[in-house]
């Protein structure tokens, strides 16, 4: 198999990792989320997290991503249809000394995660340490900003110490009208130096989908009472005295074995269990807003400037050519710009384009094919002529010198290499590749 690849070499033209994106059979894009209101709507919001994070820090480079559910991690139809069309909102700080932040909300607007690093986190030499319930009362009060009614919807699991007891884990479970939800937890990583929390967010074995689930998602209807499922249980499935080898192999012991199993709290009907790790056991005013700063202001406002997603999957099609599909396209940014990352597939190969989401330029390509046999016969100025064609109605040849075109050609293709000059000096192993194939048909950059 023959991978045919599109690479933006430029360092302008560079984009970030692709963020997850949302299976084919479940893509519905949702009318465009490109607006002034969406822009006022984004400026209070980043607005709103620097006040409770307390971020004073000016960093230089702010990014957002608004990332689609994937429903690969979703495993259930229910789930996929409650997080049809919804996304995680990250917004992301930056800087090379003050490190990075991240916090990240779901399109509902609920609190998802937050993270915090710095070179010198881990530098503190404050060796006076608080208590574990000094850190929790310090998280319970954050976790109360940041989650309403947080103390009705979750209770303390679990925690542990970490970094020789200077750092403290905190493991809440939620609760769904007094009932935990199984295979869904709220962890907490505090300093008990610094008295900073550096993590938290939310896991869950069905992935981020499960946060779009509200009380009302849950029946109250239970008409087996504890004792009676206890009973159910033992009947159905007795503990028989066995055997069991040790995990290491090299001990054998007895043990009173029973396999699991769910029971219906309405029914008494037995339910498979597949997941042996799910069973659950128990255990003052923000300062005024903190206003944006000029990075936070323009990537903000840069959101009003965006093309139409219907318009970057119109764009993709016509540069894949005929036979492919978009199974999925999700928003992103650097430092500079705004991108579309679009996936696409046919038959049993698969593709991806990025394009600029301002102008819909395109930054990279990348398609496979199941070619076995190449019989490149292409001329070299043909092949010359073709990519600049390609490139004058997809790319970008501002700071591209056409003049110093070099091209290279082999039985699989051949690859048309055009340099980037700045104030009329080369930089140096940047600039555009576009390789031509055999057919005419494919152009990879």
């Amino acid at each position: 198999m023959k991978k045919k690849l599109i690479y933006a070499l430029s360092l302008a033209l560079l984009v970030g990792p692709v963020v997850a994106s949302v299976e084919k059979t479940n893509y519905n894009p949702t009318d465009e989320t490109v607006s002034v209101d969406i822009t006022k709507k984004e400026k209070e919001k980043v607005e709103e997290i620097k006040e409770v994070f307390n971020i004073t820090e000016a960093y230089e480079d702010f990014n957002l991503i608004k990332e689609p559910i994937n429903s690969e991690k979703v495993s259930t139809y229910y789930l996929n249809k409650k997080a049809k069309n919804k996304s995680l909102d990250s917004y992301q700080w930056s800087d090379e000394n003050l490190g990075n932040l991240q916090v990240t909300y779901t399109s509902d607007g609920d609190f998802y995660s937050y993270s915090k690093w710095s070179k010198d986190q881990y530098d503190n030499k404050n060796s006076e340490k608080i208590s574990k319930d000094q850190a929790q009362k310090i998280v319970e009060e954050k976790l109360a900003k940041l989650i309403p009614d947080f103390d009705k919807k979750y209770k303390l699991k679990d925690f542990s110490l970490l970094d020789d007891g200077k750092e403290l884990s905190l493991f809440y479970e939620r609760l769904v009208k007094g009932i935990p939800l199984a295979s869904y937890s709220l962890y907490v990583n505090i300093s008990l130096t610094s008295k900073e929390i550096r993590d938290m967010g939310i896991n869950s074995d069905f992935g981020p989908a499960t946060s779009f689930l509200s009380d009302k998602d849950f029946t109250d209807k239970a008409k087996l009472s504890q004792e009676d499922a206890e009973k159910i249980f033992a009947e159905k499935f007795p503990l028989r005295l066995s055997y069991k080898i040790s995990n290491s192999g090299k001990s054998v012991s007895k043990v009173y074995h029973s396999e699991i199993f769910d029971i219906d709290a309405e029914d008494g009907k037995l339910v498979k269990n597949n997941n042996l790790g799910f069973m659950p056991y128990e255990m003052d005013k923000a300062a005024d807003v903190i206003s944006l700063t000029d990075v936070e202001v323009k990537k903000i406002e840069d959101l009003k400037d965006l093309k139409k997603k219907s318009q970057a999957k119109k764009r993709a099609y016509e540069i894949a050519g005929d036979g492919y599909q978009v199974t999925s396209i999700s928003l992103n940014s650097d430092k500079e710009n705004y991108y579309y990352n679009i996936n696409l597939e046919k038959d049993k190969n698969y593709g991806h384009i990025t394009l600029n989401a301002k102008n819909l330029n395109l930054v990279s390509l990348d398609l496979w094919t199941d070619r076995k046999v190449y019989n490149n016969k292409v001329k070299e100025e043909d092949a010359k002529k073709l990519a600049l064609d390609f490139l004058e109605k997809y790319g970008d040849k501002s700071e591209l010198n056409l003049d110093k075109v070099s091209i290279d050609s082999s039985k699989m293709g051949t690859s048309v290499t055009i340099p980037r000059y700045v104030n009329k000096l080369p930089v140096l192993k940047e600039g555009v590749k576009i390789f031509v194939d055999q057919d005419k048909k494919n152009f990879i950059l």
